[in-house]
């Protein structure tokens, strides 16, 4: 089996629920970026697909594993809530990555999977500024085959989005923009799906869309 799911959750009771609010929203570009480098890095496991790693606020040191069911490793490892919410937002995504990788690293070394590849994953998030920039697809072709669209998502630690681009012949730009913009959602890296666009009509394309604050489950885009 292959590792291709990876969620952090917090335990530190005692912090305003602000703060625990704005981890669970800045946890989501590491979360997103660990299972997007899955996709070209795999990591053979035995029977787990999935990790959830609870941070938690505690003074004794080491990885503890908590349950392993239905093909899922629940860990938990202790964090310094108190150093992460004091710092500098633009420092918290390295603080997380850095915890991530320890904990995956130790786990790995417990459960024989490659470390290489974890070490790996985690060079290219920090190669990457913590910022997710990915293809939904290929590009699609309008019903009359003289348009391509081609659809792609961002995420960091502020902000999460989906931009729409469409060429004509010739590679001509016909239409680019976002199509949608929110901060990132505790329900994101839980729900996020992002469907493969197909076109309507010949001005009119489809995205299918889930986990965060869009209850229609798509978006509409009039191309001109």
């Amino acid at each position: 089996m292959l590792l291709k799911r990876f969620d952090l959750g917090e335990t530190c009771p005692g912090f305003p629920e602000d703060d625990r609010l704005r981890f669970r929203q800045e946890r989501c570009s590491i979360v997103l970026l660990v299972e997007h480098l899955l996709k070209s890095t795999p990591i053979v496991t035995e029977g787990v697909r999935k990790v959830f790693l609870e941070l938690e606020q505690l003074d004794k040191p080491g990885l503890v594993v908590i349950d392993t069911a239905l093909s899922v490793d629940v860990v938990s490892s202790p964090f310094d809530f108190v150093q992460y919410f004091a710092a500098d937002p633009g420092e918290r995504p390295a603080m997380l990555a850095i915890a991530s990788e320890s904990a995956l690293e130790t786990l790995a070394c417990d459960r024989e999977w490659s470390l290489d590849a974890i070490r790996g994953i985690f060079a290219k998030i920090r190669e990457a500024n913590y910022e997710l920039h990915a293809d939904r697809a290929k590009a699609c072709r309008s019903p009359k085959g003289t348009k391509r669209a081609r659809v792609s998502y961002f995420v960091d630690r502020e902000e999460f989005r989906i931009m729409v681009t469409v060429t004509g012949p010739m590679r001509s730009l016909l239409f680019q923009d976002t199509i949608y913009r929110d901060r990132p959602t505790a329900a994101l890296c839980v729900h996020f799906t992002l469907g493969k666009p197909f076109w309507s009509s010949d001005k009119r394309l489809i995205v299918p869309f889930s986990g965060s604050n869009n209850p229609s489950g798509k978006l509409v885009v009039k191309i001109p």
